[in-house]
């Protein structure tokens, strides 16, 4: 279930990936809390199977596969979503954002975790949004200037 960037999580452990994403948003994650489950009408297990799939325990979907954010499928299911549960975050976002999904769903229920997971889903949401990919510097020269 990794994508492969575990080199990047551990070089970065002192920025906050939510402050900070350290790559494009390609991941999946589906907050398990809102989705209607197999009673879905547009069910993105149906649509992209190869990513998704539903929980033994709650019965609602879940991300089995990363870094398929490209694939016309994944992007078909998140569009049609009704409940919008599902998101793009980075590798960083993702293995937090699983670890408070897994302690809310424990018993007893902890909804202040859920109030959590919530705010940190929008502030996932916002910043993947403004990320930019680094830029190339400009390659500076006075060789073919003219300085009158």
């Amino acid at each position: 279930m990794l994508s492969g960037n575990q080199e990047m999580m551990f070089e970065r452990n002192n920025v906050d990936p939510f402050d900070e994403p350290e790559c494009e948003a390609r991941d999946i994650f589906v907050n398990e809390l809102l989705c209607i489950g197999t009673g879905c009408p547009y069910s993105c297990v149906k649509r992209a199977p190869h990513v998704f799939s539903f929980s033994d325990d709650t019965g609602t979907a879940r991300a089995i596969s990363q870094g398929n954010g490209e694939d016309d499928l994944v992007q078909l299911a998140v569009g049609q979503c009704p409940r919008k549960c599902i998101y793009y975050v980075t590798p960083c976002q993702r293995t937090i954002l699983e670890d408070v999904l897994a302690s809310v769903l424990m018993v007893p229920y902890d909804l202040a975790e859920a109030a959590v997971l919530d705010s940190l889903l929008s502030k996932a949401k916002f910043e993947n949004n403004r990320y930019k990919k680094p830029q190339r510097g400009a390659k500076s020269s006075s060789d073919y200037v003219d300085w009158m």
